[in-house]
């Protein structure tokens, strides 16, 4: 990775905002390196300058800022960029050292920049959870939700519905995530790295409860368990809708993709062990009678996941993609499992590299379809 000395006189008009590393200089944002060098090399492509801004870097409001470009030999290179116009957040996981600086960042992108992503500080499972129950057509289609403040509230609420999940606030990408059952002995407490626990409602349940409940600010949150369709071999399925903005009133459903849980799996996220599959070659993995339920709920779970998009869109309206994920019910109920605003590329680029390759060209082209329509935004000068 090398470094530009020149000044540059170009406006970016585009960053992507990624945690940058200093332990991996092939990798310097780490797994994300290929997707944010591809989307450089695309955006020079289509004449629309790209580069990626590192989180932390920014202490105040500048006139530049120190950025990463693409190079031709798929390197990236410092160069000393302009302010930018339009502002992508691809963090996920960083260094708690981190989060005030990052706090402070969005402030100054949010004052001086337009997102074209949902900020960090409002895109927590509790906060998406509040801003979409206050819709009464969604509502039925979330499952029930809390965080996690006392012993009290996990009592309570696993007493209401037996099965639910602990996750956390915060993406993890499936991560540090419980599911909890009542049985006649106890609790059955299960996660994707350890052994199953049969605890008794004792202390030893409350010892293992305690690390998880934060009072003045929850960390975790209850969920109720979504009953889901299973395939012919017993795993668990959910789907991933991924959407984007094509224009400023235009949204678009680039993508539906089935996520196959492992057979003993308690979350169906590719980073513990789920598999990808293109909906064209789902049909073989269910029987008649469960293919007909998914065949009959994929276009009402696209229009659920459009509303979505379009009432997030009314607090923050440059929004460009989202990850959502649902499940099917066995009697064809939807649920809302999860609003990712970060989403990956990797469940593309298993069913189809194209697709992949399409969906990084359609945010480059609707930045331009922004920036002609708006003109290039210099907010605050």
């Amino acid at each position: 990775m090398g470094t530009d000395r020149s000044r540059s006189c170009d406006d970016p008009s585009l960053v992507f905002y990624a945690y940058k590393t200093d332990s991996d200089r092939q990798k310097p944002f780490g797994h994300q390196t290929n997707l944010l060098l591809d989307w450089c090399r695309i955006a020079l492509e289509l004449k629309q300058p790209a580069y990626v801004l590192p989180c932390g870097s920014v202490t105040k409001k500048t006139d530049e800022v120190i950025a990463y470009g693409y190079r031709e030999d798929r390197k990236f290179v410092r160069k000393k960029v302009l302010w930018p116009s339009f502002v992508l957040r691809r963090t996920i996981v960083f260094p708690p050292s981190l989060a005030v600086r990052m706090q402070r960042e969005e402030r100054l992108f949010s004052q001086y920049s337009q997102l074209l992503s949902l900020p960090r500080t409002g895109s927590d499972k509790w906060s998406i959870y509040r801003y979409l129950s206050k819709n009464p057509e969604l509502l039925p289609h979330l499952p029930t939700t809390l965080p996690l403040r006392s012993y009290a509230d996990f009592t309570a609420f696993l007493l209401d519905y037996h099965d639910v999940y602990l996750k956390p606030i915060r993406g993890t990408q499936g991560q540090s995530i419980l599911r909890l059952r009542n049985q006649q002995q106890g609790v059955l407490c299960e996660s994707e790295k350890q052994q199953s626990l049969l605890l008794p409602r004792n202390d030893r349940l409350l010892a293992h409860i305690a690390r998880y409940i934060h009072a003045q600010e929850p960390k975790f949150l209850l969920q109720q368990t979504v009953p889901m369709l299973h395939s012919k071999w017993g795993q668990r399925i959910d789907f991933r809708y991924f959407l984007q903005a094509i224009a400023k009133d235009q949204i678009q459903c680039t993508a539906i993709i089935a996520r196959l849980a492992n057979q003993n799996a308690i979350t169906t996220n590719l980073s513990t062990g789920s598999r990808a599959i293109g909906l064209d070659r789902l049909d073989k993995h269910f029987n008649v009678t469960t293919w007909q339920i998914i065949d009959r709920s994929i276009v009402k779970g696209q229009n659920i996941a459009l509303q979505i998009f379009k009432i997030l869109r009314q607090k923050w309206p440059y929004l460009a993609e989202l990850g959502i994920d649902m499940g099917i019910s066995p009697d064809g109920d939807i649920k809302i499992l999860e609003v990712n605003p970060v989403p990956g590329r990797k469940m593309l680029r298993q069913i189809d590299a194209d697709l992949r390759i399409q969906s990084l060209r359609t945010v480059i082209t609707y930045v331009r379809s922004l920036r002609e329509m708006i003109g290039v935004p210099r907010k605050g000068f």
